[in-house]
């Protein structure tokens, strides 16, 4: 790649990162009339064209980075969700399932898959797929937030519990592990150890509405024993 094109790549970058979508729709185009085999270029129009609202084209767009390079993860989960906001479901589904037999170890691809299952509907799909993701990379932090969630939604609290203990053993620094666990608490009627997890929260992201709601709450209920 001589100096040129990589100006050239830069400057199409530049104006994505700036949020200038239509001018790096222009220049990402303008590169690859030189790089036309530029399976990441095709990967950046197509996310540009999607910041534009232009979805079918992104489409086209994001094929053809997966026709150049099969083993782009983020490739097949731009490509499904452009399809998903086009309310193409199916197809986002079977590119998922492509993206998911390309590298079946993988975790990017299909932790996005198990998103799109619980947005659609599919909780207990959803659910299967989380739980061979935790299978395969144990100590991914939003797998463990996400999985418990949906396991406290479906009356399992045991297991959502474990999870929600291994994310803050993973990301002590995060508050959604300590505001799920006060959540647990309070269904158990442990105003006071819910409080400690609200407080938790609210130390970590003081910024939080449903934090400061809850430790609230907890604290009215602890005031009133």
């Amino acid at each position: 790649m001589t100096e040129d094109e990589k100006e050239m790549i830069a400057n199409a970058q530049e104006l994505a990162r700036a949020g200038q979508h239509e001018e790096a729709v222009e220049a990402f185009e303008a590169a690859l009339r030189v790089l036309p085999e530029d399976a990441d270029l095709w990967h950046d129009l197509g996310a540009e064209l999607a910041a534009c609202g232009r979805d079918e084209e992104a489409v086209n767009a994001l094929r053809r980075s997966i026709d150049l390079d099969a083993n782009s993860a983020y490739a097949y989960i731009s490509l499904a969700r452009a399809m998903t906001r086009l309310g193409r479901t199916a197809d986002a589904e079977s590119v998922y399932q492509a993206g998911i037999r390309v590298n079946p170890s993988g975790s990017d691809v299909r932790y996005d898959y198990a998103i799109f299952l619980d947005e659609t509907g599919r909780t207990n799909d959803a659910i299967k797929e989380y739980e061979v993701l935790h299978h395969l990379c144990s100590n991914h932090f939003e797998t463990c937030i996400n999985l418990g969630a949906l396991y406290y939604e479906r009356n399992n609290p045991m297991s959502a519990r474990q999870l929600f203990q291994k994310a803050i053993r993973i990301n002590p620094r995060s508050p959604l592990g300590y505001y799920h666990l006060g959540l647990l608490a309070e269904d158990d009627g442990d105003v006071i150890s819910a409080a400690h997890y609200y407080s938790k929260s609210m130390e970590l992201d003081p910024t939080d509405d449903d934090y400061n709601w809850a430790f609230d709450r907890c604290d009215n209920a602890r005031s009133r024993k």
